[in-house]
């Protein structure tokens, strides 16, 4: 008889960050023999995302659940459906998990993606972000020597050991359904000119105003700075309005992101504080140079593959950018992504995570 998993995909629908993780996390799951091995189910809380998983996977059960805000659903929906189904493991990909499940007869698997949320000095956001905080560092701290846990970079798995006293498996995350799902790209990103693409947000850890600090003290008078990560109408854009060839998309579909990426001069991601750093993995994908920090996990992720600055110093990122002008440096690092890309795919997640599972039963 097969082990039963439960795979939580709240965040399914969700374009960016933990959504884009968990799409991430079952196409490798796809990509490996694990329904050879289990008997995989995900949930989801909307009747669209069952046509999502479709592309994803059709190898998973689906379990569609009510539509309830995340605390409820993850700490008493969840818990239902283990007890219900009679599920072994319990994979929880983002930060959290039902705590009751430390005494339920399930198996714990949960993705830490980071810790910024115990310290929230510089991280600021919106009062959902903040409020998402409180929740996550609640619920972080109750988490015991039980669970498995998957760390998604070293400086992560770093953080886990001296913060929570515990150990964790380093996976790296693969981008491989968002490049399949993008990669016939119908038409040139509508930019007329040269343009740097910078992968910022509301929270001040993105970066976003050094970034035009640095832009603006460019002679860049045939280049644009291209912005998404923030609403179209920001404090950004209003405040920094005498800055010309700046150009803020406000929210995009996944399609526009790739045409950004593929056909920018560079992606600028110099944040201050990540988990892992997505987009340096995304545009290494796209084959476009990357300018980012040289700071952990952004200069573990990109090793030697990308232009690294100093994220606090806007003429360290304003050299970063000119930099980009150097052709015989390019080409080394885009030969140096086609390395990275060799360790980082869905194929190898796929294997790590299910190795993960194995360890689980073992446990």
């Amino acid at each position: 008889m097969k082990n039963k998993i439960l795979i939580d995909g709240y965040y399914l629908s969700k374009p960016r960050g933990m959504g884009r993780y968990v799409k991430e996390l079952i196409y490798a799951l796809g990509c490996t023999n694990a329904t050879e091995d289990y008997e995989i189910y995900i949930t989801i809380n909307d009747e669209e995302t069952r046509n999502l998983l479709t592309d994803i996977s059709d190898r998973f059960k689906i379990i569609r659940g009510k539509n309830l805000p995340f605390p409820i659903w993850e700490q008493l929906y969840i818990p239902y459906i283990v007890k219900k189904l009679k599920i072994d493991i319990l994979l929880s990909p983002y930060n959290t998990y039902p705590v009751i499940s430390n005494i339920i007869n399930v198996r714990n698997i949960i993705t830490i993606h980071d810790l910024m949320f115990l310290n929230s000095e510089g991280i600021g956001g919106n009062s959902y972000q903040k409020l998402g905080n409180v929740y996550r560092k609640m619920i972080v701290k109750s988490i015991t020597k039980k669970p498995l846990i998957i760390s998604v970079s070293e400086n992560t798995s770093k953080e886990i050991h001296e913060k929570l006293k515990l150990s964790s498996t380093v996976i790296y995350t693969a981008i491989d359904y968002f490049f399949d799902q993008n990669k016939s790209l119908e038409n040139k990103a509508k930019v007329d000119k040269s343009y740097y693409y910078h992968v910022g947000g509301v929270s001040p850890h993105k970066n976003t105003e050094r970034v035009i600090q640095a832009f603006s003290q460019m002679d860049n008078a045939d280049e644009l700075l291209v912005i998404s990560g923030l609403p179209e109408d920001n404090k950004l854009k209003e405040k920094y309005m005498s800055v010309k060839n700046i150009i803020f998309t406000g929210w995009l579909e996944d399609i526009e992101v790739a045409n950004l990426y593929k056909f920018a001069k560079g992606v600028i991601f110099p944040s201050l504080v990540e988990g892992y750093g997505l987009p340096i993995i995304e545009a290494f994908k796209y084959g476009t140079p990357v300018i980012t920090s040289n700071i952990p996990p952004m200069s573990e992720i990109a090793n030697s593959a990308a232009i690294l600055v100093d994220p606090y110093s806007i003429e360290s990122i304003k050299d970063g950018l000119k930099e980009l002008n150097n052709e015989g440096k390019i080409i080394m690092l885009k030969e140096k992504m086609q390395v990275a890309l060799e360790e980082i795919n869905s194929s190898t997640m796929g294997e790590k995570i299910k190795t993960v599972l194995n360890n689980s039963i073992t446990k």
